[in-house]
């Protein structure tokens, strides 16, 4: 916090709160930097924003909210300010809210940063409105505005199977794999081609999903890799890919069951 304290009182005043603040005397700081504004007749940006914090930190909610709505109402373009009314929001588990905020200053044009829009994509999933966040995700991955690596080619298919758009992810995971091949991306493959029924697709992306490695439960997808071999048609790579589940001691039960089913049929 910027202050020429020699200039005027109201800045002598502010520094004298700003020091409070730091010490960690926050009531006397807020009535101190409150004064400083009041008798100030063009405080600096950065006074409000420290009584803001000051406000927020003594639990002040409706204070401190009114504060940046007004910081806001008088200058309605400045970005950081509906950064602070978001970051509010989010700091009192209220996302619907934050989302409405940066959601305005998206749509006013003001965030164009790739944190920024990344965590706008995060709000809209975060309440619920999957398509939505997927939407704008591939949007700013088309122009370029977010980088189209594996972490966000992953997330965009993330949030098309929470839109219950399967196709649409497994073009996404598809891309991914291109970029960088990864045994996560390729498990989420074979899991589309699960629930599609695809059987050799499935057995394929999940034999490459251990091959890459990366997995966090390998024994799961050996007996998802089984499944699918046998409901494919290829017993020999069922029951190979059974006996490798059950070592796992948490899933040898269901392997060593799926085993037996598969020697009946035999």
């Amino acid at each position: 916090y910027e202050h020429t304290e020699k200039e005027k009182p109201s800045g002598q005043v502010f520094t004298l709160g700003y020091a409070n603040y730091m010490t960690g005397n926050l009531q006397r700081a807020e009535s101190l930097v409150d004064t400083a504004i009041a008798t100030d007749a063009n405080p600096r940006k950065s006074w409000y924003r420290l009584h803001y914090q000051v406000l927020f930190e003594l639990q002040e909610y409706p204070r401190a909210k009114a504060l940046l709505l007004g910081m806001i109402e008088a200058d309605p373009y400045e970005t950081d300010n509906w950064r602070l009314l978001a970051n509010h929001h989010l700091q009192l588990e209220d996302s619907e809210s934050a989302l409405a905020a940066l959601a305005i200053a998206y749509n006013a044009g003001m965030l164009e940063g790739a944190e920024d829009l990344k965590r706008v994509i995060t709000l809209y999933g975060a309440v619920d409105v999957p398509e939505k966040a997927a939407r704008l995700l591939e949007k700013h991955l088309a122009d370029g505005s977010l980088e189209a690596d594996p972490d966000m080619l992953r997330r965009l298919a993330e949030l098309w199977m929470l839109s219950r758009e399967r196709e649409q992810a497994k073009v996404a995971l598809q891309r991914a794999a291109v970029v960088a091949p990864d045994g996560r991306i390729y498990e989420m493959l074979g899991n589309i081609f699960y629930q599609d029924e695809a059987w050799d697709d499935a057995y394929e992306s999940y034999l490459k999903a251990i091959e890459l490695g990366g997995l966090d439960q390998t024994a799961r997808v050996y007996l998802l890799a089984g499944i699918s071999a046998e409901a494919g048609g290829n017993k020999d790579a069922a029951r190979e890919a059974y006996s490798e589940a059950r070592k796992s001691d948490e899933l040898r039960k269901q392997a060593d069951a799926l085993l037996q089913r598969l020697d009946r049929r035999s």
